[in-house]
């Protein structure tokens, strides 16, 4: 169950699709994947935590998540577990889907443009950014609009400034 939930936190997939990876699918920098929902391919980089944690998961079916029996999970398995733990734990208010903000978070401050956060997540831009505004801090995502300020070359251009006549 644990691997379940930290599985939805690095990757942002959909259940769906968390149930649905296959093994073969994990590449060493990301999952490349053609989602359930939008039926289009997407690559989820592994952050480094990502990438620990799919060190640590056993392989005991064709998918990367399986249950206890190492049988990959149905939606309305994974769904009734994740909701007894979340009951055990005493947790009100979130779901298995919260998760997807929480990846986009992660991915964000691994290093991640907002960008390519929408395309992984299917959002809008606009989606990720007022995301971004409310969980990560306003100095890191500063840092980040600095940063990407820096890199843009400035534009260049054969025409040289022409220097006002004298009269």
């Amino acid at each position: 169950m644990g691997w379940a939930i930290r599985f939805a936190a690095e990757t942002g997939l959909r259940l769906g699709d968390l149930i649905r990876v296959p093994w073969g699918a994990v590449g060493l920098q990301g999952i490349v994947w053609k989602t359930g929902k939008k039926k289009r391919q997407v690559v989820v980089p592994l952050t480094p935590a990502a990438k620990a944690l799919i060190k640590e998961m056993p392989k005991r079916a064709l998918t990367v998540l399986a249950n206890s029996r190492g049988e990959p999970w149905t939606e309305g398995g994974l769904k009734h577990m994740i909701r007894e733990a979340r009951i055990a734990a005493g947790i009100t208010g979130l779901r298995l889907h919260d998760l997807r903000g929480t990846a986009a978070t992660r991915l964000f401050l691994a290093g991640s443009p907002k960008r390519d956060i929408a395309t992984i997540m299917a959002w809008k831009e606009e989606t990720v950014d007022s995301l971004l505004t409310k969980y990560v801090s306003g100095d890191a995502v500063a840092l980040d609009l600095l940063s990407r300020m820096n890199q843009k070359p400035a534009p260049q251009t054969d025409h040289k400034p022409v220097p006002a006549a004298n009269t």
